[in-house]
């Protein structure tokens, strides 16, 4: 009985990662320098981190608005806004990979090993980093729109 009971190993990687830094922008140069789609293109109105965010809902969007930009800009008065680069988290990533193993003596000379490998043991969404909707003028402004592959996360 002892054989069969004692003697197991269970190993495991873990791998935990935040998100990356995520910035709000306008759609459109606001400030009229020449950029295109200005990064620091919306007015941040409130606190925009949900305390359980989703993939439908990943900020408060309605804590951003580029209206009163636009308004100032029919007017002649370019400027950015006032919400920062980088103030939003991305989507985190977290694998484990587990492993049960066990050695037998198979003769006096030779040992015979079980294992057991099992690989995103527990299975998670691991969604893209950049698959967060970040651009104002979107309607899914807040979604997450695509799932990352498994390669993404082995090679950060």
């Amino acid at each position: 009985m002892n054989a069969v009971v004692r003697g197991w190993t269970l190993t495991n990687i873990i791998s935990w990662q935040t998100g990356f830094p995520i910035t709000i922008q306008a759609g459109y140069d606001v400030a009229n320098t020449g950029t295109g789609n200005l990064a620091s293109g919306s007015h941040l109105l409130c606190r925009p981190s949900l305390e359980s965010a989703t993939v439908a809902d990943w900020f408060d969007t309605s804590c951003f608005t580029g209206a009163l930009l636009a308004a100032d800009q029919l007017k002649g008065i370019c400027r950015f806004g006032n919400s920062g680069r980088g103030i939003l988290e991305g989507p985190r990533m977290a694998n484990i990979d587990l492993g049960l193993l066990k050695d037998f003596q198979a003769t006096e000379d030779m040992r015979l090993q079980f294992r057991a490998e099992f690989f995103k043991a527990f299975n998670p969404a691991h969604f893209n980093p950049d698959g967060v909707v970040t651009n104002l003028s979107a309607g899914n402004l807040g979604h997450v729109i695509s799932q990352a592959s498994p390669a993404t996360f082995n090679s950060l």
